[in-house]
């Protein structure tokens, strides 16, 4: 069997990350992030090498999350930010679908229902096809607070910041 003829399940295991980025905030008050050493990845099997990130932007078009109210109850937001690298070394991030902070996998906060659309949870996105995922950010807001990706700061007051560091596109999208 020829490598074109993997299935696309499994061709993604061929798309990943080799070498801890270690991604985080680029520096104090920044909207921008970067990684500790050099990016080493493979992608449909091929190993590719990209320099460290630095000051590196969220991709444009990502939706601002505000907080919402429900009844008389205004709620923060989550979502997950998948960063992801070409052959080419060109970063693109993906946001998950905006979710209220809190929600359950039952759709409730503290035991409250929460109405469609916001009864799910924040699902990280999975990888394009013929990117390799190499990290994530876990962006949380209280319920006074707006995050715009590439604009907030991601230390920014009223945000809290989970970095994560993906080899592969994980099992449990629920992070």
């Amino acid at each position: 069997m020829a490598l074109g003829d993997v299935t696309s399940p499994v061709r993604k295991v061929l798309d990943c990350c080799l070498v801890y980025p270690a991604l985080t905030i680029n520096a104090a008050g920044a909207a921008t992030f970067r990684t500790t050493g050099t990016l080493v990845f493979t992608i449909g099997g091929h190993v590719y090498a990209r320099a460290a990130l630095s000051a590196q932007a969220f991709t444009a078009g990502h939706r601002p999350q505000v907080p919402v109210t429900i009844g008389s109850t205004t709620y923060g937001t989550t979502a997950l930010y998948l960063v992801q690298v070409n052959s080419a070394g060109t970063i693109v991030t993906k946001q998950s679908n905006i979710a209220i902070a809190g929600v359950d996998a039952d759709g409730k906060v503290n035991g409250v229902p929460m109405p469609a659309p916001w009864d799910q949870r924040a699902m990280l996105p999975e990888s394009d096809d013929g990117f390799a995922p190499i990290g994530f950010f876990k962006i949380t807001t209280n319920n006074a607070t707006t995050f715009t990706p590439g604009t907030t700061a991601l230390d920014a007051a009223g945000i809290t910041r989970v970095d994560g560091n993906l080899a592969f596109n994980p099992v449990n999208p629920f992070l």
